[in-house]
């Protein structure tokens, strides 16, 4: 895990959230308790609302269709809740000790993973397109 002395990354000595841990050690965690149900069906009809009133991207269209369908880019430029849910204090507090505590997200894609009947693209595994650099500790070259 990471945190930022000055204008380096350090290998972080601070406590961080179980949550963060579990992450970075599984590739997933379950942030309990951080939506109301209804704000969770907020965001469901928002984004229902974005798949449904923008088509595919075109630079998909080498994809089977299926596919296509499985992803929208640019949802923080078409959906406030997208926006307010990434920010969320709690969800920042796992974050944040494995990419930085200055991370970003840029227009951020959103995924629906419903089981397909093939698959090409490799069903949205979770990816970052760069960095962050780790550090490595001392006397590891």
């Amino acid at each position: 895990m990471l945190e930022r002395k000055g204008v380096y990354f350090r290998v972080r000595q601070s406590p961080a959230p179980a949550e963060s841990s579990q992450l970075e050690e599984e590739g997933y965690a379950v942030i309990s308790g951080v939506l109301a149900a209804d704000e969770i069906a907020a965001l469901k009809a928002e984004l229902e609302r974005v798949y449904r009133d923008f088509p595919a991207d075109p630079r998909l269209m080498h994809l089977d269709p299926e596919e296509r369908e499985d992803f929208r880019y640019q949802m923080f430029n078409r959906s406030a809740e997208a926006r307010a849910t990434i920010a969320h204090p709690r969800i920042l507090e796992v974050v944040e000790p494995l990419l930085g505590e200055d991370c970003h997200v840029i227009a951020n894609t959103c995924w629906r993973n419903p089981p397909p009947s093939r698959n090409q693209h490799g069903g949205g595994a979770w990816h970052i397109d760069a960095g962050p650099h780790i550090p490595r500790p001392e006397g590891i070259p």
